[in-house]
């Protein structure tokens, strides 16, 4: 009982500063090219340390509701910020192209049909990402 007791109290002075180095992670751009920030790889940090304590049942189960709660803020997002979404946006499309090396301009053969149906198309896919847990 005693080393639980000094386990349980190192866990929450560390939950404590970890909430001010957040603090400081938030005001942290981003590196150019970066999809995610420091504040949001250390969350995914301490989520994919988390999950490796659970067993498979529990595992399983952070899946689904973790899945539903990405759904429901995208859906409310999208719903509530429309102007603010990058979905279909060439900032979006021009980002998908830098995190995957490629030049951030569509090519000049490019009609702008084709260029709507790219952007539609790796938006979905981007989708599918955020809708995903991964510890990057």
């Amino acid at each position: 009982m005693w080393e639980f007791a000094k386990s349980s109290t190192s866990f929450f002075l560390a939950q404590s500063l970890f909430v001010l180095k957040e603090a400081q992670n938030i005001v942290t751009p981003r590196e150019r090219g970066e999809r995610k920030g420091p504040a949001t790889r250390a969350l995914d940090a301490v989520t994919a340390a988390t999950l490796e304590q659970l067993g498979d049942g529990l595992n399983a189960a952070f899946r689904v509701i973790d899945t539903g709660q990405r759904f429901a803020l995208a859906l409310a997002f999208n719903m509530f910020l429309p102007y603010i979404s990058n979905f279909g946006s060439a900032s979006s499309r021009e980002a998908a192209w830098e995190r995957q090396g490629e030049c951030s301009r569509p090519p000049a053969y490019e009609s702008p049909g084709d260029a709507a149906k790219a952007s539609m198309e790796q938006e979905a896919r981007s989708m599918w990402e955020d809708l995903t847990f991964r510890a990057d």
